[in-house]
């Protein structure tokens, strides 16, 4: 499976998120980032513009991390009308990894706060730079998606 490893130092973990699911991703501009900060900045993870019919959904708030350096957008695959646009931390990078190589979460990860949206987890130095951590979590955007919905009814 070939994902994107988007590093959150901090909390020790990067976040693979699959290309498949991916329609396009950018670089964050100057007005990107300021709004960002300005939507996100009351801990809220997402953020539902009528005008556009764009979910922005912030990882690094969902991940308690707000101080991480937000330096991308994903636009996931349309689901109905609506794009949704995760912001991330910065791509580290491109790699293929085995779908046989992830582990199922452990059930007592269930109790975690959004623990149902990762279809699994990897402990590997061979695709993380070690500073960040070898914790690689995979993110299930459809799960992720299911989420959103729930928050916004």
């Amino acid at each position: 499976m070939r994902v994107f490893l988007c590093s959150y130092a901090d909390s020790g973990f990067s976040l693979a998120i699959p290309m498949e699911n991916i329609s396009s991703v950018f670089l964050l501009s100057k007005e990107d980032l300021k709004f960002n900060q300005q939507t996100f900045s009351d801990g809220s993870f997402i953020y539902n513009n009528t005008e556009n019919n764009n979910v922005y959904v912030s990882l690094p708030v969902i991940f308690d991390c707000s101080n991480a350096n937000v330096r991308h957008g994903i636009i996931l695959n349309k689901i109905n009308d609506e794009n949704i646009v995760l912001f991330t931390t910065e791509i580290d990078s491109e790699v293929e990894i085995p779908d046989g190589n992830f582990y199922s979460l452990p059930k007592a990860f269930s109790t975690l706060l959004f623990s149902d949206i990762f279809n699994g987890f990897l402990f590997n130095f061979e695709y993380t730079n070690k500073s960040n951590g070898d914790l690689i979590l995979l993110l299930n955007p459809n799960q992720l998606i299911q989420y959103v919905k729930k928050e916004k009814i």
